[in-house]
Order: structure tokens, then C-alpha cells, then sequence
């Protein structure tokens, strides 16, 4: 695990740390852009299985689903719904609709200019 972690920094890549007693899953991403280290400060503590975590405002994980996704502009809706982030976007977008803070999720995309991926994606009814 150690020699995973020294690794996966010294890459500056991703590491998914498995709890063999559970489904969870563990994702560690450095952060190395300015982008990252805004997430990092507005992280929100919640308690989890007893534990006091830091973890990433919505509106900063709709806005990683977007950036991954990029422009999907020219992206026929049969293979929109291929992409598992599209629907990672929606049901989180759809289940907190009343939490989020639109002011800043637009702004943020707005400055990614990825405001045609938000406005698509923000049309699509989930039934």
C-alpha cells in the first residue's frame, strides 16, 4: 500500500485503495492545479461510519463530471447515456436540485467554457 501511494505521487496519478471488507472504495488524486486545490478548500466536513471527512462539495463534483466529459455538443443522446458520468452527472443533479449553488456551478463552468456540456446535460429529464 505504502510503495502504492509513493508511486502513484511520484507519477501525480490517481490511487484506488480497496477495503477488502467492504464495497468501498478509496480514490486519491493529488492535487496539483489551482482548479484541484479550490476543491480542497471549500471541502465540507461530514461524518461518515463515525468519521469526521473532508470531501468535495457538490457543485465541485458536478463540475469533475463535466470537465471529464468535456464538450459533448455533437454527441448524439443514444450515446450520451453511455457515458457513465453522464449519469453519475444526473442523478446527483436531479436527487439535490434544492442544494445546489447554481451561481457557482455556472460560474465555474462558465470559466472551463463548458457552458453548451452544463446547459445539455441541465435539459435531460430523468422519468
Amino acid at each position: 500500500m505504502q510503495d502504492q501511494f509513493y508511486k502513484g505521487y511520484s507519477e501525480k496519478t490517481n490511487i484506488s485503495v480497496f477495503d477488502k471488507k467492504s464495497y468501498l472504495r478509496l480514490d486519491i488524486k493529488f492535487a496539483e492545479e489551482q482548479r484541484e486545490n479550490d476543491v480542497l478548500t471549500n471541502a465540507v466536513q461530514e461524518k461518515i461510519l463515525g468519521k469526521n471527512l473532508l470531501i468535495a462539495p457538490l457543485e465541485y463534483v458536478l463540475i469533475g463530471k463535466i470537465l471529464y466529459l468535456g464538450n459533448v455538443e455533437d454527441v448524439p443522446d443514444s450515446e450520451l447515456f453511455e457515458y457513465q458520468d453522464v449519469i453519475d452527472f444526473l442523478t446527483l443533479f436531479h436527487v439535490n436540485k434544492e442544494k445546489i449553488d447554481f451561481t457557482l456551478l455556472e460560474k465555474k463552468i462558465k470559466e472551463l467554457g463548458l457552458n453548451t456540456t452544463l446547459k445539455r446535460l441541465k435539459e435531460i429529464k430523468l422519468e
